[in-house]
C-alpha cells in the first residue's frame, strides 16, 4: 500500500495534480489508521480465517503482494499469505485439497460469478465459509476493489472489515463513503442505485467485443 501511495504521488506530480493526489493518499492512510483502530484489539486466535480469490477460485495472494497488504489492514488472517504456493507466471495458486486444510470462514472473489461458483461446488461443501454461506463478491466500480492497478483500495479495506467483522463496524455507512470518494477524487456523481450496483457487483464489468 505504501508503494502504491507513493506512485500516486509521483504521477500527480507529474501531471500537476498533487494536491489531489495528497488528498487521495491522506485519505488512503486514514482509512487504514481507522480501520486498524479498531482490528488491533482483536486477539489473533479471534481472527477470521478469510481466502481470497483472484479471478478463479483457487487462484490467490502471495507474500508480497497488494492484496496481502490490504487484507492484513482489515485485520483478518488471510489463510494462503506466507503459506507454500504454487507459482506460474508470477501468479498464485492453492490445492483445492490446501484449502480444505485452510478451512477459511470467509471467503472473497474478486470476479464476478465466482461466488456462485465456489457456493455450487459439492468438493467445497465441507469449508466453513461455503457452509455458512460467507462467500462474496468483491464490490466493482471504475474497477475491482482492491485490484493491484486499480485506485479503490480505501473502499475494499472499509467493505472487507465491515462484512468479516460486522459487529465491530455496525456505525460505518458505506454508501455515503461511495460517494464521498468517487465524487471528491473522480469528480464522479454516483446516481441513485449506484452505490447498491457498486457494493453488489452486479453488472459492472462488460466485455468489449
Amino acid at each position: 500500500m505504501a508503494e502504491q501511495m507513493a506512485v500516486i504521488e509521483k504521477i500527480g506530480a507529474a501531471v500537476h495534480r498533487l494536491k489531489t493526489a495528497k488528498a487521495y493518499t491522506a485519505y488512503y492512510t486514514a482509512i487504514i489508521k481507522r480501520v486498524r483502530s479498531v482490528t488491533q484489539t482483536i486477539p489473533v486466535e479471534k481472527r477470521v480465517r478469510l481466502y481470497h480469490t483472484v479471478n478463479e477460485p483457487l487462484r490467490t495472494d502471495g507474500p508480497g503482494t497488494p492484496e496481502a497488504d490490504w487484507t492484513a489492514a482489515c485485520g483478518v488472517i488471510n489463510v494462503s499469505v506466507e503459506k507454500t504456493l504454487s507459482k506460474r507466471k508470477n501468479k498464485h495458486f492453492a490445492s483445492m485439497e490446501q484449502i480444505l486444510i485452510w478451512n477459511p470462514e470467509v471467503i472473497i472473489v474478486n470476479e464476478q460469478g465466482v461466488d456462485r461458483k465456489i457456493l455450487n461446488n459439492r468438493r467445497r461443501s465441507a469449508i466453513q465459509a461455503v457452509k455458512d454461506n460467507k462467500v462474496y463478491a468483491i464490490p466493482v466500480g471504475i474497477s475491482r476493489w482492491g485490484h493491484p492497478g486499480g485506485l479503490e483500495t480505501p473502499l475494499a479495506i472499509l467493505w472487507t472489515a465491515e462484512t468479516v467483522y460486522p459487529h465491530r463496524f455496525k456505525d460505518l455507512d458505506l454508501v455515503s463513503e461511495i460517494k464521498g470518494f468517487y465524487n471528491t477524487f473522480f469528480n464522479l456523481d454516483p446516481g441513485l442505485g449506484m452505490p447498491e450496483r457498486i457494493l453488489t457487483n452486479q453488472g459492472m464489468r462488460n466485455s468489449c467485443k
